[in-house]
């Protein structure tokens, strides 16, 4: 690594000028690319992508200016900006051979002209110094394009209002209409509460904040004068919006790992860069404005695959229903079913009860900002994102094309530089900002709904993990959609895997999703459109179709560290199902721990925590010829299932028969006013069906944190017949393998002392607890203690000492307790009772 880099990783983020320096230490290696034989073109790279040679390379220096624009303002021009504007004046020059080309309806270009456009903007009169004025007339006619041209209509229509404030501003030229024609349609995307949509209503990730609240809170920055209404609207739904967004980060500045365009890296934090440079105030921006009441859309624009509604079949809409109630709404409820709608469907509101618009709106502060920003860029300059030359390259923490979206070109990374918009807020380095000291945010919710983005967030009390419960969310037009948006959760500690392939278990890495295949094939399916799906505070829920005659329910339920799934299986073939659980980092031999507790539960303990999954019940009900045939259920001890064949003469009888003399459970049993006959009644054998534990090959370049990984999965074949299998999934940040409340934990664990951290641990703990674990002392914590302690305990705390239930023994977390009935679900764990009905 460069020295630079070094220094780039310690760089301790308070000042401007270290903000400042940081930026220099990442452009330098690129702006040593640009030659004086194309200025305005930045060659990084090789690796391909949907538009032209040219155009890869134009989106490498125009995306620079994402950060200069905002330094400049309070530095003077030297020898980097003559530079810069040097590859501008050649790329906006029709006759040079460098021309970086005339657009055409949605072209790549349209995105790179909006950086252009802003630095510009906040460095006119610097600029226009230099620049001659044939220079300024081909600056204008190049960008004047996005005028009579379409962009997509998601957040490029803000490229369009950027490119056209630039124009009002520095050249007089008359562009209101398209500006307020642009903002018109933007404002349909909004939901309430601070959200918006992109375009999509199925996709919730970070294109709200670095692109929807980015630019608007740019546009009332830099025309909040021409504007000033919208401009106090657009604060004040950032402000709010900052109230869920919070919940993305952790402690140590790790954005969630969700959604597309990951290799974005630094930009998750360009949000809080831009409230510092709109000069947000969180008391009076807040509640200047009453931003409860979401804006009324109508049904055929709000929740459709793609662009525009009118452009893709019925098949590929998702529609909250027909009626004016469609968003159903109980409560903190938001459930959404999957019908075939018409394109004409009337104009409804979103109920009020997707509205929670926070009570306490002014407790974001300046110093909960400068935590947010400057720990994620800490997080982010110290993962391998830069090439040995100091090159931002594809990927996520490490160089990673399999992840890479069709239109990530080597200079994508370099849209990161967003995050450095901030330089150029007000009063340069006398700006309260850069004195004040991060301070994080202490009063967080364990479990947070957000209803609007379809999300349940659960974070560790530590605030040391983050896991997110997305539900109803896809994509089917970017890579590998599926993994990016509809697994079951997303964690800061374990990342997701993006499949190198559909056949077989080995190429899918399918952590996280229930994988489905036909048994004689291995042509894996996952979760893309629902059907239908709910979140809740308490659960989440999924309902799709892999093919029209097999229909699956899955109900997850967190319970931080585990979660509970319960998936409802209906199908007319016979399936291979892979249930899969996080994914842990393969460094080196004997890097991994695994902990085959039995056939079906399997925990493996890495360098970053333990991942772990246990079948926790497979039942199948399905009737041939009037007879209803139960296999066992696997918590209890028994995985023999069913393996008999009924003579013609028990059934003749009409009687129950018992096929297992030790095990009432395998009774088979008449339907009621069943009358079968002798002759008819021949059945086949029924096969058991059991969850067999298993742990992935290791799978490089597959998971977006980690270059190798391996990870625990339950494999399950079943017959035609309706099945309930469900497991229970564990994920933490610490090397301790859960135990029920008897047993020993199991002692290959780690030979070292282990922490043993319960679920809501905070401050310093005492207490010793005499562990099997490594036959030495364990820190052993409550998990609902405050942080003190000093009695030494042995075996069960009761729940007199905390009045909870306590999830620490002799070393190790102790599993919830789930109960499945025919129809519900419950989930006992930390002295609370969580009911889902099925």
């Amino acid at each position: 690594m460069l020295p630079e880099f070094k220094e780039l990783q310690n760089n301790p983020l308070l000042s401007r000028a270290d903000y400042a320096l940081s930026l220099e230490t990442i452009a330098l290696p690129a702006l040593n690319q640009l030659t004086e034989a194309k200025p305005g073109l930045l060659n990084i790279g090789s690796s391909g992508t949907l538009y032209s040679e040219s155009t890869i390379q134009a989106e490498g220096f125009l995306r620079l200016f994402w950060g200069y624009a905002g330094y400049y303002v309070h530095h003077e021009a030297d020898a980097t900006f003559a530079k810069l504007l040097k590859g501008v004046a050649d790329g906006v020059n029709p006759e040079s051979e460098n021309y970086w080309g005339d657009i055409t309806d949605y072209d790549q270009l349209m995105v790179e002209m909006a950086p252009l456009a802003v630095f510009l903007v906040l460095n006119k009169d610097k600029a226009w110094s230099v620049l001659t004025d044939t220079e300024k007339q081909n600056i204008f006619n190049w960008l004047d394009q996005i005028n009579v041209h379409e962009p997509v209509k998601n957040n490029w229509l803000f490229f369009r209002v950027l490119v056209n404030v630039f124009l009002n501003l520095n050249y007089g030229h008359d562009s209101r209409a398209k500006i307020e024609e642009d903002l018109e349609t933007i404002e349909g995307f909004y939901i309430g509460n601070g959200w918006y949509n992109d375009g999509r209503d199925h996709q919730f990730e970070y294109y709200i904040p670095f692109a929807m609240h980015y630019y608007s809170l740019i546009y009332s920055k830099i025309y909040g004068a021409q504007d000033p209404e919208r401009s106090k609207l657009f604060k004040a739904r950032a402000v709010t919006f900052a109230k869920t967004f919070r919940y993305w980060f952790d402690k140590d500045g790790r954005g969630i790992p969700f959604g597309r365009s990951l290799t974005y890296r630094f930009a998750q934090s360009s949000f809080w860069s831009a409230m510092v440079f709109a000069g947000v105030d969180f008391d009076k921006d807040a509640n200047g404005v009453d931003d409860a009441q979401p804006t009324s859309h109508t049904q055929s624009d709000a929740l459709t695959v793609g662009i525009q509604s009118s452009s893709h079949a019925q098949s590929d809409v998702l529609s909250c229903g027909t009626q004016s109630s469609a968003h159903a709404s109980n409560g903190n409820l938001f459930s959404c079913t999957s019908l075939l709608q018409d394109e004409d469907a009337t104009p409804n509101t979103l109920p009020n009860e997707l509205n929670f618009a926070s009570t306490d709106r002014t407790d974001i502060t300046l110093s909960e900002v400068k935590h947010y920003l400057s720990g994620n860029l800490h997080y982010w300059f110290n993962q391998k994102i830069f090439s040995t030359d100091g090159i931002l390259k594809i990927g996520y923490a490490y160089e990673n094309l399999a992840m890479a979206e069709e239109y990530n070109g080597p200079g994508s990374p370099y849209w990161a530089f967003k995050a450095f918009i901030g330089l150029g807020a007000d009063d340069g380095d006398d700006n309260e900002f850069w004195k004040i000291t991060p301070k994080p945010y202490t009063n967080y919710e364990l479990t947070k709904l957000s209803p609007e983005s379809r999300q349940l967030i659960v974070r560790k009390a530590d605030d040391s993990e983050i896991q997110n419960f997305p539900a109803g969310q896809y994509n089917l037009h970017h890579i590998s959609g599926e993994a990016k948006y509809a697994k079951f959760v997303y964690s800061t500690t374990f990342g997701f895997n993006v499949p190198r392939g559909s056949v077989t278990l080995e190429r899918g890495g399918f952590d996280s999703v229930l994988a489905v295949s036909e048994q004689q094939d291995d042509f894996f399916r996952v979760r893309t459109v629902p059907e239908s799906f709910e979140v809740t505070e308490t659960h989440t829920k999924h309902v799709w179709k892999p093919w029209d005659d097999v229909q699956i329910t899955s109900i997850i339920i967190p319970a931080f560290p585990f979660h509970v799934r319960v998936h409802e299986i209906q199908s007319a073939r016979k399936l291979r199902l892979s249930d899969g659980g996080f994914s842990v980092p393969f460094v080196e031999k004997d890097s991994i721990t695994e902990n085959a507790i039995s056939d079906s539960e399997i925990y493996l303990v890495s360098s970053v925590g333990t991942s772990g999954i246990e079948a926790l019940h497979v039942d199948a009900n399905f009737t041939q010829d009037g007879i209803s045939v139960r296999t066992p259920d696997i918590a209890s001890g028994n995985v023999n299932g069913l393996i008999a064949s009924i003579s013609a003469s028990d059934v003749g009888d009409n009687k129950a028969t018992n096929l297992d003399d030790n095990n009432t459970e395998n009774d088979i049993e008449l339907e009621a006013n069943t009358s079968i006959h002798k002759a008819d009644a021949s059945v086949k054998p029924v096969e058991p069906v059991t969850s067999v534990a298993r742990v992935s090959l290791h799978l490089p370049n597959a998971n977006v944190l980690y270059n190798t990984i391996r990870y625990p999965y339950l494999l399950t074949d079943v017959e035609p017949g309706n099945y309930t299998i469900a497991s229970l999934v564990y994920g933490d940040n610490v090397p301790v393998v859960p135990t029920n409340g008897d047993d020993k934990p199991n002692r290959n664990v780690d030979r070292n002392p282990v922490g043993c951290i319960g679920d809501n641990v905070g401050g310093s703990i005492d207490d010793r607890v005499d562990s099997q674990v490594d036959d030495k002392a364990n820190d052993c914590v409550d998990s609902q203690f405050d942080g003190k302690a000093d009695s030494r305990i042995s075996g069960e705390v009761s729940d007199s000492i905390t009045g909870k239930t306590d999830s620490c023994i002799d070393g190790s977390i102790r599993k919830p307790q789930v109960t499945i009935t025919d129809t519900s679900i419950t989930v006992v764990y930390n002295g609370k009772t969580i009911e889902v009905a099925r």
